[in-house]
């Protein structure tokens, strides 16, 4: 399987527990969420689909939880997911995440967070577009940076 086949297959298999309700996640299952050199090294080989499929295991519930919290629904949460973990998969074939520089979990956010925000933007455009001018105000102001952060932190517990 080329690399790119293989690294796309993990992304688009739905989270592997669609029961849990906005990213809940079981104290047992938090603690696998230390990144490891092992992983992070296997990634590093594109045709890895192992550690490839490992990654998005880990990952995808995580922000597909992130992204409920903030009101995405179900199937566009894990679009969301999907493009987060596309995103890093590009910036780490090009070598943009240097371990070094910073967590994996704060690279994650940032990406899991400007395509929170830029879902929420484009839902109350169009929810205006749609209601000439009704918006859902859940979904018209974006929450501050600070509430975003708290949601992630919260997440990783």
């Amino acid at each position: 399987m080329d690399p790119a086949a293989a690294r796309n297959r993990a992304m688009n298999e739905p989270s592997s527990n669609q029961d849990e309700r906005a990213g809940e996640v079981s104290a047992e299952r938090a603690s696998t969420f230390v990144t490891t050199t092992t992983l992070l090294d296997g990634l590093a080989d594109a045709r890895n689909a192992s550690a490839w499929e490992g990654f998005v295991h880990r990952y995808k519930p995580v922000l597909v939880g992130y992204a409920r919290k903030f009101g995405v629904p179900p199937s566009d949460a894990e679009d969301v997911a999907q493009v987060v973990l596309s995103e890093f998969a590009r910036a780490y074939a090009d070598g943009s995440y240097v371990r070094g520089k910073g967590r994996l979990r704060a690279w994650l956010f940032g990406i899991a967070r400007n395509q929170v925000l830029g879902w929420r933007r484009e839902r109350a455009r169009r929810e205006r577009a749609d209601a000439a001018g009704r918006v859902d105000a859940t979904l018209a102001a974006d929450p501050g940076d600070e509430e975003l952060e708290r949601v992630w932190d919260r997440e990783w517990q």
